[in-house]
C-alpha cells in the first residue's frame, strides 16, 4: 500500500536527509537565540512598538507559520499587550515549579485566549507567542 512519503533509500540520501534537517534545526535555533538573548523580548514586553512587532512576525514566519507580513504586525499590535499583561503573575516561575496555583493557570489560558480571540491568530501561533514572552513557563509546540 502506497503511502506517498518517499523515504531515503541509499546512504547518500540518508547523509543528504540528515544534514536538511541539521540545518533546518540550525535555522530554527538561530531564530531562537535572537529571540532570547539581547534586548528582543525585553523590548516586546515593555515597548511593544511597529519594529518589535515586524521581528516577532518574521521570527513566526522562520517556524513556517506563514503570516503575513503585512497585516500581522498590526494584529500583534493589539494582542500581545493584552496577553503580556495576564502573563505578569508568571513572572519569576518556571515549568519546575512543584505546584501551580490555578490562578496561574487561568492567567496563561486567558492569555492565550486573548492572543486567538477574533484576532485570526492561530493556537499553534499563539503557543509559539506565549513561548516568548514567558519561555521559563510556557512551552511553544507545533502542530
Amino acid at each position: 500500500m502506497a503511502t506517498g512519503i518517499v523515504l531515503p533509500t541509499t546512504y547518500r540520501q540518508i547523509q543528504q536527509a540528515a544534514a536538511d534537517y541539521n540545518n533546518g534545526r540550525d535555522k530554527y535555533n538561530d531564530a531562537y537565540r535572537a529571540v532570547y538573548e539581547g534586548n528582543f523580548r525585553r523590548n516586546l514586553v515593555e515597548r511593544g512598538n511597529d519594529t518589535d512587532m515586524k521581528e516577532l512576525t518574521l521570527f513566526l514566519n522562520k517556524w513556517r507559520c506563514h503570516l503575513s507580513r503585512d497585516r500581522t504586525p498590526a494584529i500583534l499590535k493589539l494582542s500581545v499587550p493584552q496577553a503580556v499583561s495576564y502573563l505578569k503573575p508568571l513572572s519569576g516561575l518556571s515549568l519546575g515549579v512543584k505546584e501551580v496555583s490555578p490562578a496561574t493557570f487561568r492567567a496563561v489560558e486567558t492569555a492565550f485566549d486573548r492572543l486567538i480571540e477574533d484576532k485570526g491568530i492561530a493556537a499553534t501561533v499563539a503557543s509559539k507567542i506565549l513561548g516568548v514572552l514567558s519561555p521559563e513557563f510556557c512551552v511553544a509546540w507545533d502542530k
